[in-house]
């Protein structure tokens, strides 16, 4: 047989050569063609890469003069008023506010030079620094404090700053630069519903467009449909900005990669996932920066099973959050320790639950499941087979995706698993009843981070622990930045341990800048401009080349 099929292939080998022998002439000729249009092909990318740099010029690199950012034209600039994403944004360069977050959501003072909180009262002193100024020069104090309150409160709820303002119940003020602020309820008492701007008590009208502010910038020309100059408050407590900030108004931002080729634009926030290969084609930098977009996994504590801390642990051990982020969301997602943000208030990430897949499985023995038939499932205590059902959202192809690898690793501890692909209505109806038994699921959260949908009596999974509720709660209070710090450790473990949600990832969104673009901060989801202030970059001159006359 083997010599057989060594003839064969003697044979076929003798015909390819006959074959080519009788059309060498054809052959040659194809091959000059090809040849011929691969050489052509080149030459007229050579010419086209030629054309790029014109003869006798160079490209250099010069220092520039502002910073180059691009939006949509808004619809009202008013600070207390304007649902403009875009203004809010541009607000949080104009002004200052009490208190800002830091990159890890804690809270940390702006305008503040010291405080005291009163937990019990829901109430806590503020002192404000000296050396905040308004653009005009003027300082701030007690007064425009409590004038900016007003304002937000007469704005009403589709004010962006009214979920804060309105649980501030009475402001007394000291003196100019002290006062006593006193929540409605002790549980709405929280430092991060002061971050909304500060405005002049003797300036600010309403309906005001450009009011005056204390942040890094002020507002400069504007021409409608076209451009808005922010110029540098050098009356800044932390230092007049080096560079002011011109604001193209496009009417496409998909369009803006393609201006920062062009240096029109220095830097922007995408949350598309496609942005990483839209600033590798056009070489632009690209950095990741976490969203507050939490995906995550809910067991039903009506299951028997799922009710068990243990079983529940097991589960959450036995997938693979790394492979799932990798696989199923294309890598535009990170693991989190915690359901809350990564690292929230400067926690320790190392903190969480890790990929156990061992570990799990003698878990879900020891819970007196067993394979007794030895076929790959695990039956409960009555012999029947463990499986559960997964409800997801088919509008979201990442997250069905990964509902999938779910079940892929389950399968693999001896659990089955359902994945029951769901219109977005029917999603939201079958949570609402309590008619599955795991979802996979997602929230946009707000920069404050309360997790009221999830860890409150009224969710939809059945979760019913008081204490971690309280906890949950206790982070809202009028803590101190050491003392919310130590509350949610003691929150975090308590989820950890107890897992009644497992948090797969967190999105994440995209900020990308012109190759030559340098900046000490960092960019945030909630305030892509942090940090402009510190901004720099250089932009691209062709010119004559002397060396060539």
């Amino acid at each position: 047989m083997l010599n057989y099929k060594k003839d064969n292939r003697k044979a076929g080998l003798r015909l390819v050569f006959d074959y080519l022998h009788r059309h060498i002439v054809a052959v040659i000729v194809i091959i000059a063609v090809v040849s011929g249009v691969i050489a052509t092909v080149t030459i007229v990318q050579n010419r086209e890469e030629a054309e790029k740099v014109e003869p006798g010029k160079i490209t250099e690199l010069a220092e520039t003069d502002e910073i180059r950012l691009a939006t949509y034209q808004p619809k009202s600039f008013n600070v207390f008023k304007s649902t403009d994403e875009d203004v809010y944004f541009i607000n949080q360069l104009v002004y200052s506010s009490l208190f800002t977050l830091d990159d890890t959501l804690n809270v940390v003072p702006d305008a503040v030079e010291s405080y005291e909180t009163d937990p019990e009262n829901g109430a806590v002193e503020i002192t404000l620094r000296d050396d905040i100024y308004f653009s005009d020069g003027s300082a701030l104090d007690a007064y425009d404090v409590n004038r900016s309150i007003d304002a937000i409160v007469a704005a009403g709820s589709k004010s962006p700053y009214y979920v804060y303002a309105n649980k501030i119940d009475l402001l007394y003020i000291h003196d100019r630069k002290s006062f006593r602020l006193t929540f409605k309820k002790t549980s709405d008492a929280s430092l991060d519903n002061l971050v909304f701007p500060l405005v002049s008590d003797a300036e600010y009208e309403d309906g005001q467009r450009f009011a005056l502010g204390t942040g890094p910038y002020a507002y400069g020309k504007y021409e409608e449909g076209k451009e808005l100059i922010l110029e540098p408050n050098e009356h800044y407590y932390k230092g007049e900005p080096a560079l002011p900030i011109r604001i193209t108004f496009v009417k496409d931002k998909t369009t803006i990669p393609g201006l920062m080729t062009m240096d029109a634009v220095t830097a922007g926030l995408f949350r598309e996932p496609e942005s990483v290969a839209i600033a590798e084609d056009k070489n632009l930098l690209c950095r990741p920066v976490t969203s507050g977009e939490l995906e995550y996994l809910g067991f039903n504590f009506s299951n028997e099973l799922l009710a068990r801390q243990e079983i529940r642990s097991a589960i959450a051990r036995s997938i693979d959050r790394d492979a799932i982020v990798t696989d199923d969301y294309g890598d535009a997602a990170v693991v989190s320790d915690s359901l809350y943000y990564p690292g929230f208030l400067g926690t320790d990430k190392a903190n969480t639950i890790a990929f156990e897949p061992k570990e799990a499985a003698d878990s879900l023995l020891a819970a007196g499941l067993v394979d007794s038939n030895e076929d790959g499932l695990l039956e409960d205590e009555k012999g029947e087979v463990v499986s559960f059902t997964l409800i997801v959202s088919k509008k979201y192809g990442s997250r069905v995706e990964a509902a999938y690898s779910i079940a892929e690793d389950l399968a693999a501890a001896g659990v089955e698993v359902e994945v029951v692909k769901l219109s977005a209505d029917d999603f939201t109806s079958r949570m609402k009843s309590g008619k599955f038994d795991m979802l996979l699921g997602g929230i946009k959260m707000d920069k404050q981070f309360k997790m009221s949908q999830l860890l409150t009596k009224s969710n939809y999974i059945g979760y019913k622990d008081g204490d971690v509720f309280k906890q949950a709660a206790a982070l809202e209070r009028t803590l101190s930045n050491g003392e919310q710090l130590a509350a949610f450790e003691t929150l975090k473990q308590s989820l950890n341990e107890q897992v009644p949600y497992l948090a797969i990832c967190y999105r994440n969104y995209y900020f990308l800048s012109v190759d030559t673009f340098q900046s000490t901060g960092s960019p945030a989801w909630y305030d892509p401009f942090r940090g402009a202030a510190n901004w720099s970059w250089k932009r691209k001159v062709t010119r004559n080349n002397p060396q060539n006359g």
